[in-house]
């Protein structure tokens, strides 16, 4: 972010703390008001370093002494600030009316501001959900990036995976529990149960995709989980998302005093609201990004579910980059040839010690080192990190170091 949008960032979000203090009266029923729009205000501050590090983050190819804090940090501070952002959206939606109709009063016509308030509520929903689904997006760049092992990995994705189920699983269970939704006129209840099948169907795909070792779920493999994610599970999401919030607006319909006793409890509903529209929002993010990708390098966007990564001395390095400048497109051939590449976990054990003292892959001129995934050519045998031998042959099916044509029958393990 560079320093007019910064400046311009800074603008928008003092906004909602200048109109609370020289527009709204000084009055005990728009104190509700004026705090929430000062604490909004200030939570809006607090996330400007975030936005302003973001690009060069993304965009940067950073070593592994940098990119591993970087990486940890990520995945630890996006979750507080997506949770605080809920939290202030709810408290917005409440002073609207909107989640608990009947036990608040309608201040903002009172306080007459309607306008700053929606907007306020607007803004932090957006970021809410952008932090939580670049958070979704940064969970491979942690796990690749921190547990290079992939007994640590496993570790990660079963716990992942149990943990967000049990909180799927028990926020749908309150919902159920703390409302009369059998009472209601629309299907809330068949809305919830199937809900909650599929966000836990793309919570038990996304954390055995990204955190499984690439030898036993390989990237023809995450390529037809994230086809699946995108030409089905998104389109039937999307229409299943907006069709719920349909009914549970027509649910609060004060004019109908039926319907007010449907839904009595609404913060476990506005928590599964937001996590659902979350994932709707990283797998939009995740098009976008590789197509954008797919555009300007030529790089096949089918895989939604890892970032472009290179390897260094000791593990992997990532670049999302979106400088490159257009290419020509990739010959058919080259593209094939590396989907047939095979790796295999490189052991210093396995070689002489003057060999793992001065060799250095040819293309990012890091070293190896144990547990990184390598790529052997035979029959000359040159050794290559993963990722750098298959971006580069989707330029050149030719091996860096000797020249020699690169085959589908020379790519083998040795």
């Amino acid at each position: 972010m560079n320093l007019r949008a910064s400046y311009i960032y800074l603008g928008l979000s003092l906004l909602p703390c200048l109109h609370a203090f020289y527009s709204i009266p000084n009055l005990d029923d728009c104190k509700p008001l004026k705090n929430f729009l000062t604490s909004s205000s200030s939570f809006l501050l607090v996330q400007l370093p975030y936005w302003s590090c973001l690009p060069f983050v993304i965009s940067s190819q950073m070593s592994n002494y940098r990119s591993i804090p970087i990486a940890t940090f990520s995945f630890l501070s996006e979750l507080p600030y997506f949770i605080v952002g809920g939290l202030f959206t709810y408290d917005g939606l409440q002073i609207f009316q909107i989640v608990e109709p009947e036990t608040m009063q309608n201040i903002t016509e009172t306080c007459n501001s309607q306008v700053i308030t929606f907007y306020t509520v607007f803004v932090l929903f957006v970021t809410t959900l952008a932090f939580g689904a670049i958070w979704l997006m940064s969970v491979p760049y942690f796990v690749d990036t921190v547990y290079p092992a992939a007994s640590a990995r496993a570790g990660f994705g079963l716990v992942s995976i149990l943990t967000s189920i049990l909180l799927l699983g028990g926020n749908a269970f309150a919902i159920v529990l703390m409302n009369k939704l059998e009472t209601c006129k629309n299907p809330i209840n068949a809305w919830v149960f199937a809900s909650t099948i599929s966000v836990g169907l793309f919570f038990l795909l996304y954390f055995l995709a990204v955190s499984t070792e690439n030898t036993l779920i390989n990237e023809t493999t995450t390529r037809y989980i994230s086809n699946f994610l995108l030409g089905g599970f998104m389109p039937f999401n999307m229409f299943w998302f907006m069709k719920g919030l349909a009914w549970i607006a027509e649910e609060f319909d004060v004019s109908d005093t039926e319907q007010q006793i449907c839904i009595q409890e609404t913060s476990p509903l506005f928590a599964f609201v937001l996590i659902y529209h979350t994932i709707i929002c990283y797998i939009l993010f995740s098009v976008i990004i590789a197509t954008y990708a797919a555009v300007t390098s030529n790089i096949s966007p089918d895989n939604i579910l890892r970032p472009f990564q290179i390897t260094s001395q000791q593990g992997p390095v990532y670049q999302l980059n979106f400088f490159i400048q257009p290419q020509q497109s990739q010959p058919q051939q080259n593209i094939e040839l590396v989907e047939k590449l095979k790796n295999k976990e490189f052991n210093s054990r396995d070689h002489t010690q003057s060999f793992n003292e001065k060799t250095v892959c040819p293309i990012c001129m890091e070293g190896f080192s144990s547990g990184q995934m390598v790529i052997y050519l035979n029959p000359c045998r040159h050794i290559f990190h993963d990722g750098c031998i298959k971006h580069w042959i989707l330029k050149n099916s030719s091996c860096p170091s000797c020249r020699r044509q690169i085959t589908p029958e020379i790519v083998e393990q040795p």
